[in-house]
């Protein structure tokens, strides 16, 4: 899942990416199960892979999936193995107009979910999560995600405010490049400052873990370059003792979603989870399973071989494909 305002990525570029580059060297590659977890990273420079996340994610996913299947394991064995077999997902609500925001949350209070995520960005914010404290109640656990929105000074002023409606995290406050606002804005604002947008490569994770400030990491498998790429980031914050959190890409299937889910059965000390909200805002799914979460975000871990899922073949027609080099 390619996010340019993400990552800078493009579908095409990923494709050439996969098509020139990946794809024949892992061809030409013999590999056994065991060896699948960082394959793919491996097979190109850091500078590539770090260009390239989305599709280093997508070929790792392919090679896991491969291996689980062969052994008859889940993708999660790869991962250091199931801890929890039942997970609960926040809900992420977008940044929409307020009356259109207020039907959503009607949504998030009927499935019982406690945690949710409100985008943010705009001068009406504080009515915005506002509306959400009044709807979801004092229990319900409310964060913010300004996608980079506001300079040093606004998000200092803004986290005030908010922390005053009980906002627990503010994810990315200042624009991406921005490292050392962000790590000023995580020093003196009372919600934890969570990167994302600023938190793609190891070496970005590697500056935010030794700044010595208390700042989170969301993880996205796709922004960070798929699952061994991923796990190095974890370690790096724990080693800081940085929490993290699970992001997902907008718009994604249930692949990505069904690798997500692996990824947070084997990594139980995540502080919040995002993802399978296919269901949402798809009419149809790649994948034969409905990986949407149910009521209170509550959703099982996947145990079948490999990703654990199966894609119908007849829901490809229509979708841009190419031929193995």
């Amino acid at each position: 899942m390619p996010r340019q305002y993400v990552t800078g990525e493009s579908v095409e570029d990923s494709l050439a990416f996969l098509h020139d580059r990946l794809l024949p060297e892992a061809l030409e590659r013999p590999f056994t199960p065991g060896q699948a977890l960082g394959l793919a990273g491996g097979l190109v420079s850091g500078q590539e892979a770090d260009s390239h996340p989305a599709a280093i994610c997508a070929l790792e996913t392919a090679l896991l999936d491969l291996a689980g299947r062969a052994q008859g394991r889940p993708l999660s064995a790869w991962l250091g193995g199931q801890a929890r077999a039942s997970l609960t997902y926040s809900g992420v609500l977008p940044l929409t107009s307020l009356a259109a925001l207020e039907r959503l949350l009607g949504v998030v209070a009927a499935l019982g979910l406690n945690e949710v995520k409100v985008k943010a960005g705009r001068e009406d914010d504080l009515e915005r999560v506002g509306l959400a404290r009044r709807v979801l109640g004092p229990e319900a656990r409310l964060r913010v995600d300004a996608n980079g929105a506001w300079g040093v000074d606004e998000a200092l002023a803004k986290a005030e405010s908010l922390a005053r409606l009980g906002v627990e995290s503010i994810e990315q406050p200042v624009p991406a490049a921005d490292l050392e606002g962000l790590l000023e804005v995580a020093r003196r604002a009372a919600p934890l400052v969570i990167a994302d947008e600023s938190l793609c490569t190891l070496a970005q994770a590697r500056h935010l873990a030794a700044s010595g400030a208390r700042v989170g990491f969301n993880l996205r498998l796709s922004k960070c370059g798929g699952f061994a790429r991923t796990l190095e980031i974890l370690r790096l914050a724990r080693g800081a003792g940085l929490p993290c959190q699970l992001g997902c890409q907008v718009g994604e299937l249930g692949l990505l979603s069904a690798a997500g889910r692996h990824f947070a059965s084997a990594c139980p000390d995540l502080l919040h989870l995002e993802g399978s909200l296919a269901g949402f805002y798809l009419e149809r799914d790649l994948v034969e399973r409905d990986l949407t979460f149910g009521p209170g975000g509550l959703a099982p871990a996947l145990s079948g071989a490999g990703l654990g899922v199966e894609v119908d073949e007849s829901r490809l027609h229509g979708c841009q494909v190419f031929s193995l080099p």
